[in-house]
This record gives C-alpha cells, sequence and structure tokens, in this order.
C-alpha cells in the first residue's frame, strides 16, 4: 500500500508560503557559499557550506507585517508586530492539520527559492524524533514529484559525530533530525573535541534554519 498526499490543501499552502514570504528580497543563489575553517589536529581545513541571509532585519520585518496584515484580514483581532523577536517566528497550526507536512514542504520550498540548504528539525521527545524520520521516509517521493528534489536526512546521532560533519560540509540539502535534550545538553559529546573539531561549532557555522516542532513555551 502507497500513502497518497494531496499536494494542493489551500490552508497548508497558506503556511508554506507565510514562511517562505519571510524572506522576499533573498536573492536566489547567494545562500549557495562556503568558507574553510581550520580546526582540528594539525590545523585540518573543512569547508563548511553554509546558509547565507543577506537581508537586514528591517526588510525582514516589513515582510513579516505583510504576512500578519494578510492572516489580519480574517481575523481582525490578530495583532501586528512592532519589532522582530530575533529571528524566531512562529507558525500555529491545530492537532491533525498537517502540520508535520507543512514545515517539510516549506524546507522544499525555502531551497528551491532561495537556496538554503541546512536545516535541523528539534522535537521534544524521542518518540517525535523516530516519527518525523518516517515522515521524511513516506513523503520522499511526494516532494520529489513536485521538486525533483532528494534531500540526504538522517536522525543525529551524538556517537556518530561524522554525520554532524558530512551536514556541514556537503553541499546538498541536508535535513538533520533531533530531540531537544541532544540540542541543549552541553555536556554531551556534540560539543566535545574530535580529531576533525567539535560537531556543534561546525553545525553552528552552517547557519542552519532550525524548525522547533511543538516547542515548549514558557
Amino acid at each position: 500500500m502507497k500513502l497518497q498526499f494531496d499536494a494542493n490543501q489551500e490552508y497548508q499552502l497558506d503556511a508554506v508560503k507565510a514562511t517562505v514570504d519571510l524572506f522576499a528580497g533573498q536573492p536566489v543563489g547567494v545562500s549557495d557559499f562556503s568558507f574553510a575553517k581550520a580546526t582540528g589536529i594539525g590545523g585540518t581545513f573543512l569547508s563548511v557550506v553554509a546558509n547565507n541571509l543577506i537581508l537586514d532585519e528591517e526588510t525582514i520585518l516589513d515582510n513579516l507585517k505583510s504576512v500578519q496584515e494578510k492572516v489580519k484580514k480574517d481575523n481582525p483581532q490578530f495583532e501586528i508586530s512592532e519589532k522582530l523577536d530575533g529571528l524566531n517566528f512562529s507558525i500555529e497550526m491545530e492537532t491533525g492539520t498537517g502540520k508535520t507536512y507543512v514545515y517539510l514542504r516549506a524546507i522544499h520550498e525555502l531551497y528551491e527559492t532561495y537556496g538554503f540548504k541546512k536545516f535541523i528539525i528539534v522535537v521534544p521527545i524521542l518518540a517525535i524524533k523516530e516519527g518525523t524520520v518516517k515522515n521524511l521516509e513516506i513523503t520522499k517521493e511526494h516532494f520529489e514529484l513536485i521538486y525533483n528534489i532528494r534531500p540526504d536526512f538522517y536522525l543525529f546521532d551524538p556517537k556518530k559525530r561524522g554525520l554532524s560533519r558530512n551536514f556541514a560540509t556537503t553541499n546538498t540539502l541536508q535535513i538533520m533530525v533531533m530531540n531537544i535534550d541532544q540540542f541543549a545538553r552541553a555536556g554531551n559529546i556534540f560539543y566535545q573535541q574530535s580529531d576533525w573539531g567539535v560537531p556543534a561549532e561546525f553545525i553552528k557555522a552552517t547557519r542552519p534554519v532550525v524548525i522547533v516542532d511543538e516547542p515548549r513555551v514558557k
């Protein structure tokens, strides 16, 4: 049995478009840049492929307001932001409306539209992490038909630090899935020196787009 996905759900497409429109004005292709980083034993050099957002915060705030004004037309009580909360943005959807599909499709759209290549999906618990990778597997063919893109995706494993190296140095669409404890726990080997460097430093150098699934709101 093969699962079929509807690529034309209007409310899902609206959410994806809102995400992409946040970066309106970002030139296509400028995200494809790399730089050499000296590290490790003997000063090893690694070329890190990174996202390159060149928009200033004023432009991004204007884009955010434009997105929010469209929402306000149907929800008059909706408040328009007067300033940015860093580069943190929230898309809220009801349970069961396909938020996982939305952010996976948004990843493909951001890659196709602006060339962003490095994405990290952070989930709250292990069970959701396994489910997210399963969703990547079952939607792979669906998204390939739409975008003709086949990303690399994998579970982050702190014991397999070569995955972090591949994520940082590979010049294709890369999606890493981890749970919040792995991302936040400063004592794990993600933050420790290896023979080629500290994995966390190389991940940070890619300037990844981080998608937090079901964030813990204080």
